[in-house]
């Protein structure tokens, strides 16, 4: 047994171990060598045996060199995520010192004792890992680890790294059908056209020429579609790299806008016809339709006491359709009649009839003032009247169409006595006495009020 052994510090110190072995051969351990040099080893003698040349000078060495790293894994760039890591020095090490391993950047990195820690004799230590974050470096720190003599490794703080890969993502094309609502469409806001993959970089959309019957262009921003021809678009759609995710390549998927049943109703733009206005050829325009007219009966100008219907021919503008309009759907201003106050249409059709009252059976009537200077006996004078209605006197210019011509006085000729004064409704005549008589009465004519003699 190794008590039957004994050792004596020389110019070297050392502390037995154990003692192994079996037979004719047997090693003694040390448990260390504090100090190199010679030491005497000697066997006692034991039970009935003399053991010859039991004393011996042995030569100890002591190993002063620290391990080294020789070996860490995972290492690279572009890996997966690894779920170990381990590191492999180049000696055996000593098992029951607790070396130190960490990953830098360390924010949500775990890293524990595997359960088979040391393996490949005692030289390599393993870990479990989680927490590593795609496409990020992470660099290692190797510290304390001891080989049997009781160096320390050299620490490793740089140079040794590794980098993970970017996360794959997978944008999977779809298909979706709008209602025109206007020029531009946000894409990215469409539902069921794409499902973009968790961690997507910057998106974006094209239109792809296989597939598209409509027409358009991607603005500035890569995702707003401006519509000029409703119809199917083919939409491309690609997403850029990120930190931590990879590029994904174009994919397909197919857009349908479909063209807005026409909902404004109101036609604008046509006043009900009026004797001598002139008959208008085109509505006033709406977002989602133009107009033309047509006049039965068709005149230059509007005639005199004549009912007018107009035909009114809709054009929907890109992105509008009347198909989908009920009957009777729209109105004009101004018309009348049934069904429908006079205006009329059928379901799915642009073709609008306006009936409007008839013109005025009255014409219009503008009589005209001047002034007018005579001298008291000429030729104006049949006594002491003045014929106003006499045309050469050019006191008024008379429309054509007027009626009875009638003319108030504000003020009569007195020749013979102070003028008298009558009333004819809310109009005042002033009135003298003429040839004997007076004039007692007046008369109304086109809004003018004249006396009349008995």
């Amino acid at each position: 047994s190794a008590d039957d052994i004994t050792l004596t510090n020389g110019t070297g110190a050392a502390v037995k171990g154990m003692l192994t072995g079996s037979g004719a051969t047997y090693t003694l351990n040390l448990t260390s060598v504090t100090t190199a040099g010679d030491v005497k080893v000697g066997i006692a003698d034991f039970g009935n045996f003399v053991v010859e040349n039991g004393n011996r000078t042995v030569s100890l060495f002591r190993d002063g060199t620290p391990p080294t790293v020789t070996d860490v894994s995972p290492t690279g760039t572009d890996i997966p995520l690894p779920t170990t890591l381990s590191v492999t020095f180049n000696e055996e090490m000593d098992v029951t010192t607790n070396g130190t391993v960490t990953l830098s950047p360390a924010a949500g990195v775990t890293l524990t004792k595997a359960g088979t820690y040391w393996s490949n004799g005692n030289t390599t230590a393993n870990y479990t890992l989680s927490g590593l974050a795609n496409g990020a470096t992470y660099t290692y720190a190797i510290n304390n680890f001891k080989d049997k003599a009781g160096n320390v490794v050299t620490a490793v703080t740089t140079g040794l790294t590794f980098t993970i890969e970017k996360a794959s993502v997978t944008n999977t094309p779809g298909s979706a059908t709008l209602t025109y609502g206007g020029a531009t469409i946000d894409l990215s806001a469409v539902d069921g056209l794409f499902t973009v993959g968790s961690g997507a970089g910057t998106r974006t959309y094209t239109i792809e020429t296989t597939g598209t019957t409509g027409d358009g262009s991607i603005d500035g921003d890569g995702k707003t579609l401006t519509v000029t021809r409703v119809g199917d678009f083919t939409i491309g759609l690609a997403t850029a790299a990120t930190a931590t995710h990879e590029a994904c390549a174009m994919v397909t998927a197919t857009l349908t806008v479909a063209p807005k049943v026409i909902d404004i109703a109101a036609i604008a733009g046509i006043a009900i016809p009026a004797y001598g206005g002139t008959p208008v050829t085109t509505i006033t325009p709406t977002a989602q339709y133009t107009g033309t007219v047509s006049w039965n009966p068709s005149h230059a100008t509007f005639a005199f006491s004549t009912q007018y219907t107009a035909t009114i021919t809709l054009t929907p503008k890109e992105g509008y359709t009347l198909t989908g309009v009920t009957a009777d759907f729209f109105t004009v201003s101004g018309t009348t009649g049934t069904p429908h106050n006079g205006t009329t249409n059928p379901a799915d059709n642009g073709v609008v009839t306006a009936i409007f009252p008839a013109t005025t059976n009255k014409y219009a009537v503008s009589n005209t003032g001047h002034t007018a200077t005579v001298a008291y006996g000429d030729g104006f004078f049949s006594g002491s009247d003045i014929d106003l209605t006499n045309s050469s006197l050019g006191l008024f210019t008379i429309d054509v169409n007027a009626g009875i011509a009638g003319n108030r006085r504000r003020t009569c000729w007195a020749a013979v006595s102070p003028a008298q004064q009558v009333h004819c409704g809310s109009e005042r005549c002033f009135v003298h006495r003429k040839h004997g008589g007076y004039c007692t009465a007046c008369h109304v004519v086109v809004g003018f009020c004249r006396c009349k003699p008995y």
